[in-house]
């Protein structure tokens, strides 16, 4: 995943900008190209889908209360982190096109500033979350009767509160030692890139596929005493993990030839190689809502009562209750006549 170099703009310049006084130099880092608007059209269409559907699957998760189990508790906070990005990396890449001309200086200085620290904190928090899933999943599989001891839903959220505050640090120390002082100090700027890139790019990948290659081993194992929800759920990780291993990793990989220094990164088939590593990065954050819908039953189930038949639940309900009640009167009137029967019939013997 793109982690230090995809949140700056220009990728033949430095991302610095907490000491630009030259007005054209800043609007240098929010250039418009030739390539804006077919990229900034596809990148709209992705965003705007992908906040409505993970807005969708937070509050299907939160509403529902049957869903409320660990693997979905860090779906529900992996879509907070995906929903943040989109949030905050869209409008930051369309003022970076179309809108540069409409802000002062200091005002685009301080837009920058905060949807670049947003957007590093929300791509971190999806990177780490997805390791995480990684984990309940594998600790779920290979130790079913411990994990349902001891993960609790108490406990995964107060495990998805770590990763965001983990996350906050070190998007604080990103934006300090590479958008801020990355202009004195070049030295701290591309270590950090560097650093950054390969912990959050290569070494999640590895221990996302070892683990689901264990993972994937006890499953095989025990396939005939698993049931259909567990491997249902498995397949629907299965998919996120390798979703986000296809999406990522051409950013990933042009991070480090960029950090790298390599000569060929200021062609015109590398700038149009990183706009298309960064339209899959978008999708990245947007394609888990649809993975749960096809793949989870139940998550399906839910995202459909919470959000397309809620009346006709309501109704079925509503008809189900005046059924009851009818027969609960019929079963007391059928009680009362045979009663009063047994009344007769008691009277009879004593006469």
């Amino acid at each position: 995943m793109q982690i230090a170099l995809d949140f700056r703009d220009n990728i033949t310049e430095n991302e610095t900008y907490g000491n630009v006084s030259d007005e054209k130099t800043l609007y240098n880092v929010f250039r418009f190209d030739s390539y804006c608007v077919p990229i900034a059209t596809t990148l709209s269409a992705i965003s705007i889908v992908g906040l409505v559907t993970n807005l969708m699957v937070i509050v299907t998760i939160a509403s529902d209360r049957k869903i409320h189990q660990p693997t979905f508790v860090v779906i529900c906070s992996l879509a907070v982190a995906d929903f943040m990005f989109l949030f905050t990396r869209y409008p930051r890449y369309i003022i970076q096109c179309f809108f540069t001309a409409k802000f002062s200086v200091e005002l685009l200085r301080a837009i920058k500033m905060v949807l670049d620290f947003s957007g590093f904190l929300a791509g971190i928090a999806s990177i780490v979350h997805i390791v995480f899933i990684s984990v309940v999943r594998y600790f779920i599989i290979v130790y079913p009767f411990r994990s349902y001891v001891l993960l609790t839903n108490l406990r995964v959220i107060l495990m998805t509160i770590v990763i965001w505050t983990l996350s906050a640090g070190i998007a604080v120390l990103y934006t300090f030692a590479v958008l801020i002082n990355g202009s004195k100090d070049s030295r701290l700027r591309e270590t950090t890139n560097l650093v950054l890139t390969i912990l959050f790019s290569i070494l999640p990948v590895l221990f996302i596929t070892i683990l689901h290659a264990l993972k994937a081993k006890v499953l095989t194992k025990s396939i005939s005493n698993c049931s259909q929800a567990v491997r249902n759920m498995s397949r629907v990780v299965t998919i996120v993990l390798t979703s986000f291993i296809i999406t990522t990793t051409p950013s990933s990989t042009i991070d480090i030839m960029i950090i790298l220094g390599y000569n060929y990164t200021k062609t015109q088939l590398f700038s149009i190689t990183s706009q298309v590593a960064k339209i899959l990065l978008f999708l990245n954050f947007t394609v888990n809502p649809f993975v749960y819908f096809v793949n989870s039953i139940q998550f399906r189930k839910s995202i459909k009562t919470c959000f397309g038949r809620n009346r006709h639940s309501r109704g079925d309900s509503t008809s189900t209750s005046h059924t009851h009640t009818s027969n609960y009167e019929r079963s007391l009137s059928n009680i009362s006549g045979s009663r009063s029967k047994q009344v007769h019939v008691a009277e009879s013997i004593r006469l």
